[in-house]
């Protein structure tokens, strides 16, 4: 799914950039093409930050509540509750080597650029 997003925008962009004498239609294509990548990437990191958000807010209500007055077996259970709550709930892929949020997305954008500005050097000088 990532990569392909990768993939599809830079590609979008690419066509954008270096073809502009293109049909109207082909134009359309493109432009949507890139649009809907990108919205589906977006979409995707916005929700993981709500999950972290949510996430963080219920570490925040539990922590705050009396817990520690109740039985000693609901402190252990609410103990490894926290524990788990303590660490960011981010969406994480290939064992945590791309984790979904709002930063990865701003570093989508800046590479794609680099791609299309990579690939108009190449086509430059040829």
């Amino acid at each position: 799914m990532l990569m392909g997003n990768y993939i599809g925008v830079s590609l979008a962009l690419y066509q954008l950039v270096e073809h502009s004498d293109q049909s109207k239609v082909r134009l359309f294509k493109f432009v949507s093409e890139l649009v809907l990548s990108l919205f589906q990437l977006y979409s995707h990191c916005s929700a993981a930050e709500i999950w972290d958000d949510f996430h963080s807010r219920s570490r925040t209500s539990l922590y705050s509540s009396r817990w520690y007055a109740c039985t000693r077996s609901t402190r252990r259970n609410m103990g490894l509750v926290l524990r788990r709550l303590r660490k960011p709930n981010h969406l994480e892929y290939y064992r945590g080597c791309i984790v979904l949020n709002n930063p990865l997305f701003t570093g989508l954008l800046r590479f794609c650029y680099q791609v299309v500005n990579f690939m108009r050097l190449k086509s430059a000088r040829v």
